[in-house]
């Protein structure tokens, strides 16, 4: 597979016009995995993955697909919080073009209540360094309508686009990204979680609202008291205890269409 290999943001990039998962890519090239910093990109993925093995849809060259290798100095228990930075990040990367989008927990941008990103952070271990590593999967859905996608979709999600942004495609939108993912390592790295956490919860709106969430034994609901130190989502039930929710789908109870 023919690709171009170029630098943005002091970060080395691999740009392909097809594959199937950028993430899926570094993993079969573990050499990739020892340089923090280093970039997947394509303009077509054809075979992406969500959270819980959902598969992530694509359209050629209007969706911006990429993935990041960073290497954390948090504990790996930590890692997940990454999924909920990289959020932040994509956040304001949009908002500068004028869209108002939001945070829904885990890993998902929305603009109103359809979803614009998907976020999957996966952890591996590096060849040669012999240390954690962290590949960052990212998809932006930025050009094109929701009709474009399949019809069962067309509810559930948009693109920046079409939710009134201008002059954006992918090609200028991932110097953005990479900028503000930098920029929320580093402040991870320097201050902690305090302040991203407290930036996460505001951006997302959450916090204090009523939510469905998913559990093995069914459908539950709760009201959203914060971010544990390790990316659960805090709830507090009816009964007054408050527990950690590490997986399961999460929902408004009060969503407007």
């Amino acid at each position: 597979m023919s690709f171009e290999k170029f630098e943005i943001e002091g970060h080395p990039v691999r740009w392909f016009l097809e594959l199937p998962s950028t993430n899926t890519y570094l993993k079969e090239h573990p050499e990739l995995l020892d340089e923090a910093g280093q970039v997947v990109v394509t303009s077509h993925q054809t075979a992406g993955r969500g959270r819980r093995g959902r598969l992530y849809w694509s359209l050629p060259g209007k969706n911006l697909t990429f993935s990041l290798v960073l290497h954390p100095e948090c504990p790996q228990a930590q890692l997940t919080l990454y999924a909920l930075w990289s959020g932040i990040a994509v956040v304001r990367s949009l908002e500068v073009l004028g869209v108002a989008p939001r945070l829904k927990w885990p890993n998902d941008v929305l603009i109103g209540n359809r979803k614009v990103c998907g976020i999957l952070a996966e952890s591996v271990w590096t060849k040669q360094g012999n240390r954690p590593a962290l590949i960052l999967g990212i998809g932006i859905n930025v050009l094109g309508q929701p009709q474009e996608f399949p019809a069962e979709l067309w509810s559930m999600i948009t693109t920046v686009a079409a939710s009134g942004a201008k002059e954006v495609t992918p090609e200028t939108l991932l110097p953005q990204v990479l900028q503000a993912l930098d920029a929320v390592d580093r402040q991870f790295r320097e201050q902690g979680m305090a302040t991203l956490r407290e930036e996460w919860l505001q951006r997302s709106g959450m916090l204090g609202n009523a939510v469905r969430f998913e559990q093995q034994e069914g459908w539950k609901t709760g009201v959203v008291a914060g971010i544990g130190p390790e990316g659960a989502l805090l709830l507090e039930l009816t009964s007054g205890e408050v527990i950690s929710h590490i997986s399961g789908d999460v929902e408004w109870t009060n969503k407007e269409e």
